[in-house]
């Protein structure tokens, strides 16, 4: 196969479609189930590296990475071999992939994606690519070397991820999902770990109206996807959920935890929480203290503890372990991620940590006060600067606008606004620029457009939109490089640039911003 490196591997994945190659509405989606099945039984066939050990498999529509990155740094910082699996990323491949505490390196990336081809079909795949890429060199126009839907690129991912984390000298792994649940390719924790802790721990985030071409246009349907994670063997950790929609979803995911046999659930929302009095939101991090009702963390531990008795099982009462004095003395933590959503995302953490704690895993509370204080996770509410103020962040759905917008207004109140951004067809443009301009004032903006294929908005098209809502000139560049650097040109004396909605502009922007620091001397936020 000759010389395969990180640039021919990122090139490679590259070339699988997009979600609009097989978006054929939530029916269709549901039937992917026997891909999932299928693979399961390749992963029993090289000896089940999933069960290797105690796995953390995380869900939902809002701070499923967020509760990621913060149990990895939480469990690295205790002294616990940990691995974590994320997508998608902001730079890097290696982002989605940490082992122990660091990104595994480009080249361990590229052959464990290598070695996961090789399981599914000999490398047959990648051969047939190269030559498709050599031909396209040829024939250029005639030729595109596109292989493949994004479903197939993630059960390789997937499989790749499994390879590098399902190895006993890493004793927990936390996953986050793709889309869904159901029928993800992380959806494979269906049987009790090998290891010495033997813990599967399925986590629900707060729930939202997302990817409704593939998941379905309500919650119940949406909570039914992320739901499909919970497995017989497992516990769940409900999280904070939207006052609209918490109801529906606790419904749901109660369900389907009965259905699969697991004890009670623990419900962060009445379990955990946070002293609004004690709350500081800054652009430095957020902090609060935290608390839990020790009454309803007491009944629902009884379930943990007959059903690791039942599996002959390390446990001890909730009350003997350091965290829950901790937290019924009042835990402060500051989280260098901003904004108030992150108290509940916390909350969730924490809530894990207390269910570990109770089967073995000593969790002190100074290891979570560093652990939180250290975990970084960038295009999320991102300050790249202060002065003149620049922030980038990720969100494409209402729910995440809504929260980074109303997170800006928080921290800086009011001030003029240059906005960057751009739109796929199957986002409400409209409604996301509503969102918006509740709490955004908006003097001046670009928008871009995606590199998604037939799946992009165009940038006029999406210019127009803005336009209409905020009431302002807003320009189209269809590159979203030139777009942000044109937005950072455009502001003027105390204005902030903002540059969200999709990880393909927040990704350039990340790029341009340190360009123009470096080149018009602008401050950078203190570390």
């Amino acid at each position: 196969m000759g010389e395969w490196t990180y640039e021919l591997a990122t090139e490679y994945l590259a070339s699988f479609k997009d979600w609009d190659s097989l978006s054929h509405g939530p029916d269709a989606y549901d039937r992917l189930a026997p891909e999932i099945d299928e693979f399961r039984a390749l992963l029993k066939r090289i000896g089940e590296p999933q069960r290797a050990n105690s796995t953390i498999h995380v869900a939902g529509t809002k701070g499923k990475g967020s509760t990621t990155a913060f149990l990895h740094r939480i469990l690295s910082t205790a002294g616990y071999r940990t691995g974590r699996y994320t997508s998608p990323h902001v730079a890097s491949y290696t982002e989605r992939l940490l082992d122990g505490p660091d990104e595994v390196t480009r080249e361990s990336y590229a052959a464990r994606l290598l070695e996961a081809s090789q399981i599914i079909d000999g490398g047959a795949h990648v051969r047939r690519w190269l030559r498709r890429r050599r031909w396209a060199r040829l024939l250029p126009g005639l030729v595109k070397p596109v292989m493949g839907s994004v479903r197939a690129s993630q059960r390789l991912t997937c499989l790749a991820m499994l390879l590098e984390l399902g190895r006993e000298d890493i004793e927990f792994k936390v996953v986050e999902t793709h889309i869904g649940g159901t029928v993800d390719f992380t959806n494979v924790f269906t049987d009790m770990p090998r290891d010495k802790h033997g813990l599967l721990i399925n986590v629900i985030t707060t729930m939202g109206i997302e990817h409704t071409q593939v998941l379905g246009t309500t919650i119940d349907r949406i909570s039914g996807h992320k739901a499909g994670i919970i497995q017989p063997q497992g516990f769940t950790v409900l999280g904070v959920q939207r006052e609209q929609w918490a109801a529906p979803v606790r419904n749901v995911v109660c369900d389907r935890a009965r259905q699969m046999g697991q004890p009670p659930l623990l419900d962060v929302a009445s379990a955990i929480t946070y002293l609004p009095e004690s709350v500081r939101v800054e652009p430095s991090g957020t902090t609060a203290v935290f608390r839990l009702s020790p009454e309803v963390v007491r009944d629902w531990s009884y379930g943990v503890m007959e059903a690791r008795r039942r599996e002959g099982r390390a446990v001890r009462p909730v009350s003997d372990t350091q965290l829950f004095d901790a937290l019924a003395a009042g835990l402060e933590l500051t989280s260098p991620l901003g904004g108030r959503h992150q108290l509940d995302n916390l909350c969730t953490v924490l809530a894990v940590l207390l269910l570990m704690d109770m089967c073995g895993v000593d969790i002190p509370p100074e290891a979570v006060r560093r652990g939180v204080a250290q975990t970084q996770w960038p295009a999320r509410f991102e300050v790249m600067s202060l002065d003149p103020l620049v922030i980038v962040d990720c969100c494409h759905e209402p729910l995440s606008v809504e929260t980074f917008v109303k997170t800006f207004e928080d921290m800086f109140g009011r001030p003029e606004v240059i906005a960057v951004s751009g739109f796929a067809r199957d986002n409400n443009a409209r409604l996301l620029c509503e969102i918006g301009k509740r709490h955004l004032n908006v003097v001046g903006g670009v928008c871009c457009r995606l590199p998604l294929g037939e799946r992009a908005r165009s940038a006029k098209q999406g210019a127009k939109i803005m336009q209409q809502v905020y009431g302002v000139p807003i320009e189209a560049i269809d590159d979203p490089r030139a777009a942000v650097r044109r937005g950072l040109e455009m502001r003027t004396g105390n204005q902030a640039v903002l540059v969200f909605d999709a990880f393909y502009v927040t990704t350039a922007a990340r790029e341009i911003i340190r360009e123009f620091q470096a080149t018009k001397s602008v401050g950078r936020k203190e570390p």
